[in-house]
């Protein structure tokens, strides 16, 4: 049996709708939360009025074309990787929207600059990511997948957070 996570999830609360999908960050995030409402291994918490969630165990940063340019994302990014405070550091993934608006290329391999999605024969440019992110996606602490309406790949994707992040703090200590 699995340990139950509870994941915190980091995106942009307001914005433009997508022209592709007619649909914001904030409604993505709901999709998300609807996805799990009755799953007993997965709790869903967001960012509530200033205060970051210290007993959430992962972190998922739902990433559109604006959200990694907001300050309060960044913030949690750093909060979730955070040990100096009474917490483990948070296993920690991004999933692009499908409202996501900037370039993605095909490929297996990755050009120098790129990251490729996990799920996907798609790469995304390393330069949207903040640096923190970035950092810890060369070290594998970090995945990046393409949204998928499958729970249970979702949940595969944050067990696997979670486990990522026991075994860093296993090498760390």
């Amino acid at each position: 049996m699995t340990k139950k996570q509870k994941v915190f999830l980091s995106y942009v609360h307001t914005g433009k709708l997508s022209t592709v999908t007619d649909k914001n960050d904030a409604e993505y995030k709901n999709d998300f939360v609807k996805m799990y409402f009755n799953d007993e291994n997965i709790k869903v918490s967001s960012f509530l009025e200033d205060e970051l969630d210290v007993s959430s165990t992962v972190t998922i940063v739902l990433i559109g074309n604006d959200t990694l340019l907001q300050k309060y994302v960044l913030d949690e990014i750093s909060f979730s990787l955070d040990t100096s405070l009474d917490k483990t550091k948070n296993g920690l993934l991004g999933i692009i929207l499908p409202s996501y608006t900037g370039k993605l290329s095909k490929g297996l391999f990755p050009y120098y600059g790129q990251v490729k999605l996990e799920n996907s024969e798609y790469c995304i440019d390393e330069s949207i990511l903040p640096e923190e992110m970035s950092l810890h996606i060369k070290n594998g602490s970090i995945k990046l997948y393409e949204w998928s309406n499958n729970p249970s790949e979702v949940e595969k994707w944050i067990h696997e957070a979670y486990e990522r992040s026991l075994v860093l703090e296993e090498s760390v200590s």
